[in-house]
């Protein structure tokens, strides 16, 4: 089966949506189906990450304010038609974007079209205050594109359920298909070798999260905590790693609660530092802001790279997220927004290495057995395989 693969990600950037991107059409192309791969093209930077039955198409992007969407959908549809002549493809899978070039594509070559959702993007761009008018015209595409969708895949089973709801689309053609990690690059590593690599002291113990930065990660809930936990264990640090538009106000929070030199702010991590980062934790948190998350359930790389690298987790009481921890029992799913409640099991962790270490182990069987990017893939290829016989 030939599939063409459309996205907007620039994978030789870090990033959770390029691992994906990566990673899906890497377990593609290895079980024998081969992909066209299209990709944005906003320089002379290229990221072939393998060769085995990949086909790279990348689109130049032109950056030319409003007009540079018009006519990079304009050169997409171009590009897709012409390979499409060369070798017509069996499905196009299309990650969401603002675009309505895919689903025209598909219609004009009759082809079934699957759409992967990956989250409720209008509510994360209102909370960086995104123009109103740009929030309803994404709604507008969105609503087009999914209503019009032979199949769509959505990372959890809340965001199935409010596409369902807001679009009333058939919840036969919704499937929920959780993101996953890689357990061969997410593994355990020597915690004191990791610290040594990354310049920090080998004796104390760090709670650490790493990820992109953007308000509904909730960092400020660890900044809260964190006073509460260096009064019974004044040996920790706190490792925040990533970069993005709460950066700054983080930063900012803990300064002005006098914590600076408790906290490690390194920026963005290239992705092959990422289990180098996670290994030198004492444990890794997630404290999602309960009231956006909630709402549309979770599918956390994060997580899954916490736990396939075998550290203990704390994280926030949500859906999608409850069920991974307390199945697998590698760490606790509580109220984040108590720092209380957040800095005592915190602590309970940290005075009980024991306990860490039971919960590691755990965590990583549960990755290996239900969480792999290898299993996300095959649960894509079986829902394409339905689509294509409906």
């Amino acid at each position: 089966m030939h599939i063409f693969y459309y996205c907007f990600e620039k994978i030789s950037q870090k990033g959770s949506a390029n691992t994906h991107v990566i990673e899906v059409v890497g377990n593609l192309s290895r079980t024998g189906h081969p992909v066209t791969l299209f990709l944005p093209r906003f320089d002379k930077q290229t990221c072939n990450f393998t060769k085995d039955r990949i086909k790279y198409v990348y689109i130049p992007v032109f950056k030319l304010g409003l007009m540079t969407w018009i006519i990079y959908d304009i050169y997409s549809f171009f590009f897709l038609v012409i390979h499409a002549i060369r070798r017509r493809p069996n499905v196009v899978y299309f990650r969401e974007t603002q675009s309505w070039v895919p689903l025209l594509f598909a219609k004009f070559i009759h082809r079934k079209l699957l759409i992967e959702v990956n989250g409720w993007i209008t509510d994360e761009l209102r909370m960086i205050n995104y123009p109103a008018w740009k929030i309803l015209l994404m709604r507008v595409t969105q609503c087009f594109n999914l209503r019009h969708a032979d199949g769509i895949v959505a990372v959890s089973e809340g965001l199935k359920q409010i596409i369902h709801r807001t679009y009333r689309i058939d919840s036969r053609k919704i499937i929920a298909i959780a993101n996953g990690t890689n357990p061969e690059i997410f593994r355990p590593i020597e915690t004191n070798e990791c610290r040594q690599k990354l310049h920090l002291v080998s004796d104390m113990e760090y709670i650490g999260f790493i990820g992109s930065c953007y308000p509904y990660h909730g960092l400020e809930n660890l900044i809260r905590s964190a006073s509460l936990v260096l009064e019974k264990s004044p040996g920790v640090r706190f490792i925040i790693a990533g970069d993005g538009a709460a950066r700054q106000i983080w930063q900012d929070q803990v300064a002005a609660l006098g914590l600076t030199e408790k906290f490690i702010f390194p920026g963005m991590i290239p992705t092959a530092e990422a289990p180098i980062w996670i290994n030198a934790f004492t444990i890794g948190v997630a404290p999602w802001h309960k009231q956006y998350m909630d709402d549309i359930g979770f599918s956390p790389i994060k997580l899954f790279d916490y736990m396939a690298c075998g550290k203990p987790v704390v994280v926030s009481r949500i859906k999608g997220v409850t069920e991974i921890v307390e199945k697998n029992q590698c760490g606790f799913a509580i109220d984040v927004e108590n720092p209380e409640i957040f800095a005592e099991h915190l602590l309970i962790l940290l005075r009980d290495r024991n306990l860490r270490e039971s919960m590691g182990l755990r965590g990583r069987e549960g990755i290996i057995r239900d969480h792999t990017w290898q299993i996300t893939t095959e649960k894509i290829l079986h829902f394409i395989d339905r689509i294509q016989h409906v």
